[in-house]
């Protein structure tokens, strides 16, 4: 499960102002978007992964971005990183079909 919240990067710390009731009090920054800091760059293994090349990658809208990032935090917290993204190939190394749900 993952989520993008202003002010909280992930689940762990929206939960954490949760539940030490804390609210964000100011406005998001002008001309800054607190949904999609950090979208613009990718790391070599996200690029792989998602078969782009850094072109693609740059293509790509900050909520294509986001929502790529997200889909990998996603199989992080579910114990899918490193070694184990190899359980997401065939034998023979091709990449298995991998169902999402997306939510808004």
């Amino acid at each position: 499960m993952q989520g993008c919240f202003p002010y909280a990067g992930d689940l762990e710390a929206f939960w954490r102002h949760a539940l030490q009731q804390h609210a964000p009090t100011a406005s998001p920054p002008r001309g800054g978007d607190r949904f999609t800091d950090g979208t613009r760059e990718f790391d070599a293994g996200l690029l792989a992964l998602f078969g782009l090349d850094a072109a693609g990658a740059a293509a790509l809208d900050c909520r294509e971005r986001l929502l790529a990032r997200s889909a990998w935090q996603t199989l992080e917290s579910a114990g899918y990183a490193g070694a184990r993204t190899d359980r997401l190939t065939g034998p023979d190394r091709t990449g298995r079909s991998v169902g999402v749900y997306i939510a808004a």
